[in-house]
């Protein structure tokens, strides 16, 4: 199925269309869709609420010879994404943090593909914490900045900050590597 045409009008950042077109495509993670627009992969519900909204690029300040890439989505929470109490569970807020540290790298990998060991990664490890409660029909941003970036592995950091209530809900960091040859041996433990 042909995706629905993108607007990239509404996302700001100093980075090329191009690269916000790239993003705003859930097919480059991986998530084709089928005939109805539908796809069945883990986090359905998230990715067909989620629209970018920011993707720019500057010079680290502590570090110039560096670049760092933000970039954003904007989701609303649905009761997809609830837990018993209501509030948006943690698992979902992982995964969003997940997802706004690999947009991050992901356009780090677009705008600075010399410097860029590539946009296929895993996650090697992930720290999330959480500050406060968001309730169903608020609207979320997703922030992901890159930290480092290097020949094999890259850190990201993440918040999830309700627009709705002006409030931190979430924040995390993730380290992500390139991950071994399909044919690699896996290690003994």
């Amino acid at each position: 199925m042909a995706p629905p045409p993108i607007d990239i009008s509404k996302v700001t950042g100093n980075a090329p269309d191009k690269v916000k077109n790239v993003l705003s495509d859930l097919r480059f993670f991986g998530y084709d869709l089928d005939d109805n627009g539908h796809h069945n992969r883990f986090g359905n519900n998230v990715f067909a609420g989620m629209w970018l909204a920011e993707v720019s690029s500057t010079t680290n300040d502590e570090e110039p010879t560096k670049n760092e890439v933000k970039a954003a989505f904007g989701v609303v929470v649905d009761e997809s994404m609830l837990n018993g109490l209501t509030t948006l569970h943690g698992g979902c807020s992982a995964f969003m943090i997940d997802l706004g540290t690999t947009l991050a790298l992901l356009a780090y990998a677009l705008i600075y593909p010399k410097d860029s060991p590539g946009a296929h990664t895993v996650s090697h490890s992930m720290t999330v914490s959480f500050h406060s409660p968001a309730l169903i029909g608020e609207e979320l941003k997703v922030i992901g900045r890159t930290v480092s970036v290097g020949g094999k592995s890259m850190t990201a950091r993440c918040e999830i900050w309700s627009v709705t209530k002006k409030r931190l809900v979430a924040s995390g960091i993730q380290n992500k590597m390139i991950p071994p040859p399909a044919h690699a041996k896996a290690a003994k433990l």
